[in-house]
């Protein structure tokens, strides 16, 4: 037991240390706030509009369990949207609800919630970095640089990146928790905000391998004592994302499908070395220097690397190489760099289309988590650079100071292209000039200033450069229902079979058919829209008007004053 002048020095120490760290904490937020600030500002853009704006879930009465029950691409009844896949996302959908309920829906309030969520990541990886044995100065070099690096602008500064940053502060959380071995509650409390990080985004499904990586890496004896203290645990975490898979399964109709695979078709082979050059070009590059980020890689902008590419088998190479040298480096040195490889790896795995086939070659926000080990290694660059400098700590300074200043610059600057649809798409285009999305992007940018012809062409040399997608014949048709040319419109409309906002797609015919004086068939139409989205507006307003022009007055009647 301590004696009084002991404890009196051990709760001064203990007052002195938290200082130390509430000023290291401040330091990190104010990094967040600096770079983000100019986020504030931004609209709803693209995405955000389906998801947010337009959502049912969101817009409509708060309903937990609707939101529970439904995909996140909803279309307003979960029955209808399952199509064998997709994503769910319900944590995400319920934060928009609420944010929209304080905010009456204005903009700067989800982004406000963004940064404030990022600077908790931040908070919480300084916090992890330090239980895995980082200094305190070095762990928060790592927060520093997870603050400011501008591979994170698309999943903070766009709204519905949220998915990525809230995932990432429960697996932070559970991370934390989990460390601290054997205790109940912390364990409890650990796997609870992992299923809830599950319910935010799929990407945190990798977390109990990255999890027990760290354990082993960290055992203080032997792997069979660590083994036999923390299997129980562990199986528990994977039955965390086995009671997921299954409720995912329930609800989407499958526990792994996400969309039309990106590469359909394609050999094993060529799916290898693209994902290897993409890695490299797409994701590691820009994440260490800030420069070659593009908001969206949709095929072909990032073209297939063919069997004759050297370079493409150089990335292969290299990636096999670094996974051998992290392996031994792991087993023998246990070296802080190989903990970094395997927690990357960990994490990147099931995005890069060869475990699980995605909808996307990649994109800069699901690197969110995994940037977590490029974090670490910043960490441990920190503390080893004196080695190497001798004593000169103020070199060392120097260049935490010059990349901190040129990641943060980066940052600000990007954060203005995500501030409207008109800076995203034009700043896209330049970097992606065949990408199909970013084309019918400029397209919708046309036909709001009043520019159709210019806005169809758009959307024609995006449908010549895939065919398969369906919201360029969607906008196509909008283009032409501007103009008043209905039957064009009509052809267009009934083209994009497979897309995900049918039931704005079947108004938009009941009103042609409507001008056509086809009733019976515009009657159609709306039911059908309403079958997927009870809660439709323009469904409801313009098939209760159809009703009562033809004299079902009661039926009209329900509709009219129903939900809206």
């Amino acid at each position: 037991m301590r004696s009084a002048p002991d404890m009196g020095r051990f709760m001064l120490d203990l007052w002195h240390r938290s200082r130390g760290k509430w000023r290291l904490a401040t330091l990190v937020i104010l990094a967040c706030c600096a770079t983000y600030f100019n986020s504030l500002n931004g609209d709803f853009i693209y995405d955000d509009r389906p998801i947010i704006v337009d959502n049912a879930l969101v817009r409509g009465p708060l309903s937990p369990a609707k939101i529970f029950a439904s995909p996140y691409w909803n279309r307003g009844d979960s029955v209808a949207s399952r199509q064998g896949g997709g994503l769910y996302r319900p944590l995400t959908i319920f934060s928009f609800a609420l944010n929209r309920r304080i905010s009456e829906g204005k903009p700067f309030s989800f982004h406000f919630v963004n940064l404030v969520l990022h600077a908790l990541a931040a908070m919480l990886l300084f916090q992890l970095l330090v239980r895995l044995g980082i200094s305190e100065n070095g762990a928060a070099f790592g927060a520093l640089v997870f603050a400011v690096l501008p591979l994170h602008v698309e999943a903070v500064s766009w709204i519905v990146g949220r998915a990525e940053v809230l995932g990432t502060v429960f697996i932070l959380s559970a991370w934390i928790l989990l460390h601290q071995r054997n205790s109940r509650i912390p364990v409890i409390t650990g796997l609870a905000l992992y299923s809830a990080a599950l319910m935010c985004k799929e990407s945190s499904a990798p977390f109990p391998a990255a999890w027990i990586i760290g354990e082993i890496f960290l055992r203080r004896g032997s792997f069979k004592k660590l083994l036999h203290d923390r299997l129980i645990v562990w199986l528990c975490a994977f039955g965390v994302l086995l009671f997921y898979l299954s409720w995912r399964h329930s609800i989407l109709g499958s526990a792994f499908v996400v969309g039309r695979p990106y590469f359909s078709g394609q050999p094993r082979l060529v799916v290898f070395l693209t994902m290897a050059k993409f890695l490299f070009k797409g994701w590691l590059v820009p994440m260490v220097t800030g420069l070659g980020l593009c908001a969206d890689y949709a095929r072909p902008g990032f073209p297939d690397a063919s069997p004759t590419d050297p370079f493409a088998w150089s990335c292969l190479v290299a990636a096999l190489g670094a996974a051998i040298a992290a392996g031994v480096a792991f087993y023998r040195r246990k070296s802080y760099a190989a903990l970094s490889f395997w927690f990357f790896f960990t994490f990147a795995a099931p995005l890069l289309n060869i475990l699980i086939p995605m909808e996307i070659i990649g994109a800069e926000r699901i690197m969110y988590l995994p940037s977590l080990a490029f974090c670490l290694l910043m960490a441990v660059a920190w503390e080893n650079l004196p080695r190497y400098l001798g004593r000169a700590i103020q070199a060392r300074t120097f260049l935490a100071a010059i990349c901190l200043a040129w990641w943060s610059f980066l940052t600000v600057q990007r954060n203005k292209i995500w501030a409207s649809e008109t800076t995203l798409f034009t700043a896209t285009a330049q970097a992606a000039p065949t990408n199909p999305r970013v084309l019918s992007g400029l397209g919708i940018l046309a036909d709001r200033q009043g520019h159709h012809e210019r806005a169809r062409e758009f959307y024609r040399q995006a449908l010549s450069i895939d065919p398969r997608y369906s919201q360029a014949a969607y906008n196509m048709g909008m283009s032409y229902f501007q103009d008043g040319a209905w039957r064009e419109a009509q052809e267009w409309f009934k083209k994009p079979h497979d897309w995900p906002q049918d039931k704005d797609t079947l108004c938009f015919l009941g009103l042609i058919a409507e001008r056509g004086g086809r009733d019976r068939e515009a009657l159609d139409y709306y039911f059908r829209a309403l079958e997927i989205d009870s809660t439709q507006p323009v469904a409801r307003r313009n098939l209760g008007l159809l009703l009562v022009k033809m004299g079902r007055l009661k039926e009209a009647q329900s509709l009219l004053n129903g939900p809206s």
